[in-house]
């Protein structure tokens, strides 16, 4: 039992250490890639290779009409849900939108506790974190010592970011939780990565009708100082291996999750993969030089107990 539980945990660090990078990158892809092609590299890496997986090793697929539409609707919220974080992630910071969006956790539980899961304290407290803990992450800067008042044009305009920011990260955490929700019903009559090979084709298929919307996606990324987006990746100097490593990233991070989830124990890859919420502000901070106070710290590490404390077992 403690060996499971420890390659479980380990499995979801592992993939909380993946997927965290993989964010911080997309801080800077997507400033700089038409949102459709960063989803088109995200997805077109890896439905393939779980297809051929799929088709070759396991057997191919069995046909279930109401859970082919299941899934299909969580690979269009899938969509959905990274759009939504990459636009947090670029305006920034990565320290806000990343436990903003790790709210997601929290979410799914309240989803299933609907549906007629049973729940106990762990995850009514774990609500009470993760939404006071991200509420005080997009606070205004706190009053200099001096006394100076901080309701200048520069600070409204800042707390406007924040609350632009984290509004974009809670959207994205609420249809990552639906889509989540969504592949869980489907996966009890398809197995876990048929689920997981059919959502990820809805999500490639919806990518490529995005790609074909006559419209500007470079109107819909946020405005950030140096900031420039286009279609074309080839001829941006360092650009084209940052997009590859971070869809091999999310990717990895995903096989990672499930792999714990299948070798180990599932509560126990859950909260360590709920650990990103607090490795992509650390790597942001290493890379990116993004601001890390100890106040926001502290309040990271208050959503990422909440996150871990809403995986626990119900008794």
């Amino acid at each position: 039992m403690l060996g499971g539980i420890a390659i479980g945990l380990a499995f979801g660090l592992l993939g909380a250490a993946l997927i965290g990078t993989s964010d911080v990158i997309a801080r800077v892809t997507a400033q700089r890639v038409a949102l459709p092609v960063l989803l088109l590299f995200v997805f077109g890496l890896s439905t393939p290779l779980i297809g051929a997986w799929l088709f070759m090793v396991a057997g191919g697929l069995a046909w279930d009409p109401r859970a082919w539409a299941v899934c299909i609707a969580s690979g269009v919220l899938n969509v959905a849900a990274l759009a939504f974080l990459y636009l947090a992630l670029a305006r920034g910071p990565v320290s806000l939108a990343s436990p903003a969006a790790s709210s997601f956790t929290v979410m799914l539980v309240l989803m299933n506790i609907v549906a007629g899961e049973p729940y106990g304290a762990s995850q009514v407290v774990a609500v009470l974190l993760v939404f006071f803990g991200i509420a005080m992450l997009s606070r205004a800067p706190r009053r200099p010592a001096d006394g100076a008042p901080t309701e200048t044009a520069a600070a409204t305009e800042s707390v406007a970011h924040l609350r632009g920011t984290l509004l974009l990260a809670l959207l994205a955490a609420a249809t990552v939780s639906l889509r989540f929700f969504l592949a869980q019903e489907a996966t009890e009559q398809l197995g876990v990565l048929e689920t997981i090979f059919l959502t990820r084709a809805a999500s490639l298929v919806t990518t490529l009708l995005l790609l074909l919307a006559p419209f500007s996606w470079s109107n819909i990324l946020p405005t950030t100082a140096g900031s420039r987006t286009s279609s074309n990746i080839w001829r941006e100097r360092g650009l084209l291996p940052l997009v590859l490593i971070q869809a091999t990233f999310e990717t990895a991070a995903l096989a990672a999750f499930l792999a714990g989830g299948a070798m180990g124990d599932r509560i126990a890859v859950t909260i360590g993969f709920s650990a990103f919420a607090a490795i992509s502000p650390i790597v942001a901070w290493l890379w990116l030089k993004d601001e890390l106070g100890g106040r926001r710290l502290f309040w990271i590490g208050v959503v990422v107990i909440g996150a871990a404390l809403s995986a626990l077992p119900s008794p």
